[in-house]
């Protein structure tokens, strides 16, 4: 432990003179006050009754430490003083205390200080004493940093979850809220074996590039998609790769050992998002989470916005925010996830988290000189656990060293967006779908954004093309590219036919004939269409509709041309039909539907 040596042999820091200009901003000087090797004293001048020389006294009141500036927030408000020290195992500490606490009495800042090893008198006098040169010190300090709460971008800077910044901010920042999974953010290896031994075997195979590109994606969001984010989810059969494209995508900001996974609660995925706005967020295991949390969380993970909550004075808290790119994969699509629970997915969700399927060969479909995908993906999972970490923060110190040209950068990529959109969405396309294909240009601008800053060993069109074949496998898979709310009505109608059409609709004309639980009446189509017209009792249609609003399924079929309107235009015209009077129906015809499935065939 380090003693403090007495009066007579210190070195003490003297006049202004003497001392350096890191010492006048880290130790300024203040009168009554002097540094010495052992720290900060107090310096009084006694004068004798005798009339001898007055003496000098010091009284030891802090081992040393550095003021390394004022911070507040962006407010102007919490301000706070920044001061470094050393433990007495010489580690390096830091501590912000608030002026509250250098204007009260002293013992709570001597607490706070004690939690870093730092050794200070038990008296009351030092301790006031400690109190006054902070209070005086802050006055001459003249480095200013802004505290913020928030991760990514912070103007020309981008604060990672781990304190880390990337680029050179207007002025200092650092970073006040929670880092949960501050771990995650090391790096290992080099970013040359990370393009070598990982990035390069993404050429040929377009979901493990679309992928790495997804991971570049989230610090664009701002330029190009500020409303907010969205994910992806790999959807498809255990053993095909989906997880090693994720720690893929994973190892280009942290370890793919520390990748979260659906089960954390939603409250849990608040921090963890949080932690990498403006960033990315891989997330396994899209299967095991509770159906019930399912729809909710993929909601909160796009919109950005946590729940709100109460103090226990009732206030409401700050709602942590981010905006991010994510990335997840599942034996089930959020989907069939919500199915499990009897709900259907709604168009916000889908639009939110698109599934892209995997092959049925599995997501490589080269695997370079391996013998094997399987072998392929095991190099993957291998090499990106030595190589990690880097890939991110080249490209975003390559994006801060652009910053000058922000609106030049800006006006490029949202031309490249725009090329990728108008070669890759069908023309005619619902707005649902134009927007899922943004977020897909989203990923293709970023990866492509990536190859030409050479962090990525890609030939240039890789990237596009990777999400012009995971875009499609979307697509495909949806099965059209209208509006979904209006294919689920259509569909839904067209499925209760399926299943009721024979049974529960009497023949036109067969007066005989009894129905038990009728849902209206079916006539023979006229030539040349072979099949049925349906006219559904109001009844049979609110079933038909399977909760969806009636009027809202009636104009979604009337749209695709199933459902014939009356002579007025209206959904529900009355209809002479034998037996059963003049009744209002909502007639479905053969034609209609034998045109709508050609359509959608085609």
């Amino acid at each position: 432990m380090t003693r403090a040596r007495s009066p007579k042999s210190e070195s003490v820091q003297g006049s202004k003179s003497q001392a350096t200009p890191q010492d006048l901003e880290g130790r300024p000087p203040i009168p009554g006050f002097a540094w010495g090797d052992t720290g900060l004293f107090r310096v009084a001048t006694k004068v004798s009754k005798d009339g001898e020389k007055p003496k000098e006294e010091r009284t030891w009141i802090a081992p040393p430490f550095t003021i390394l500036g004022l911070e507040r927030d962006r407010c102007s408000s919490g301000w706070k003083l920044r001061i470094a020290w050393q433990d007495l195992d010489h580690i390096e500490h830091e501590a912000s205390l608030p002026f509250e606490l250098i204007h009260g009495d002293g013992l709570d800042l001597c607490r706070l200080l004690g939690q870093g090893g730092m050794i200070l008198p038990p008296e009351v006098g030092p301790r006031k004493h400690l109190l006054r040169y902070l209070s005086q010190a802050s006055t001459r300090i003249s480095r200013r940093v802004r505290s913020v709460d928030s991760l990514g971008w912070q103007g020309s800077a981008f604060i990672l979850p781990s304190g880390e910044t990337v680029g050179d901010p207007l002025e200092p920042v650092r970073f006040v809220g929670e880092t949960p999974g501050t771990r995650d953010q090391a790096r290992a290896g080099t970013l040359d074996s990370w393009k070598s031994e990982v990035a390069s075997y993404a050429v040929g195979n377009p979901r493990l590039a679309f992928g790495i590109a997804c991971a570049f994606a989230g610090p664009l969001l701002g330029m190009l998609r500020p409303d907010g984010g969205g994910g992806f989810n790999l959807q498809g059969a255990s053993s095909k790769g989906k997880t090693t494209v994720l720690e893929v995508a994973a190892s280009v900001w942290q370890s793919p050992d520390q990748v979260p996974t659906w089960r954390a609660t939603s409250n849990g995925l608040e921090g963890i998002a949080a932690a990498r706005n403006d960033g990315f967020l891989p997330l396994d295991e899209l299967s095991q989470v509770d159906p019930k949390e399912a729809g909710n969380t993929a909601y909160m993970l796009a919109n950005g916005r946590a729940k709100a909550r109460a103090t226990k004075e009732g206030e409401a808290r700050s709602m942590k925010q981010w905006r991010l790119v994510f990335l997840s994969s599942g034996e089930q699509g959020l989907e069939d996830k919500l199915a499990e629970e009897g709900r259907r997915a709604r168009a916000g969700q889908e639009v939110r988290v698109p599934d892209i399927p995997c092959p049925e060969e599995g997501m490589f479909a080269n695997s370079h000189h391996f013998q094997s995908c399987g072998a392929l993906a095991e190099h993957l999972k291998a090499q990106s656990r030595k190589h990690y970490g880097h890939a991110a923060r080249s490209f975003l110190q390559k994006l801060c060293d652009e910053i000058d040209q922000k609106d030049a950068l800006v006006v490029k990529l949202k031309q490249m967006e725009a090329s990728w959109l108008n070669a890759a969405v069908p023309e005619g396309a619902d707005p649902q779908v134009h927007r899922v294909a943004g977020r897909f240009a989203l990923v293709a601008v970023a990866g492509e954004l990536a190859q030409m800053m050479g962090i990525v060993p890609w030939p240039a069109g890789e990237a596009a093309e990777a999400a012009r074949v995971c875009f499609q496998a979307w697509l495909d898979r949806r099965g059209y590219a209208g509006a979904s709310e209006g294919h689920r009505a259509v569909e839904s109608v067209l499925d209760f036919l399926g299943r009721n059409g024979q049974g529960r609709f009497d023949e036109w004309g067969e007066k005989e004939a009894r129905v038990y639980n009728r849902a209206g009446t079916r006539r023979k189509a006229a030539a040349p269409v072979d099949g049925w017209d349906y006219l559904f009792t109001a009844d049979g249609w609110r079933e038909a509709c399977a909760g969806l609003n009636p009027k809202d399924v009636a104009k979604a079929c009337a749209n695709a041309g199933i459902l014939k309107l009356g002579a007025n235009g209206e959904f529900s015209p009355t209809v002479r039909i034998p037996g059963h009077g003049k009744p209002r129906c909502y007639v479905v015809t053969a034609e209609g539907v034998t045109g709508y499935r050609e359509r959608q065939a085609s």
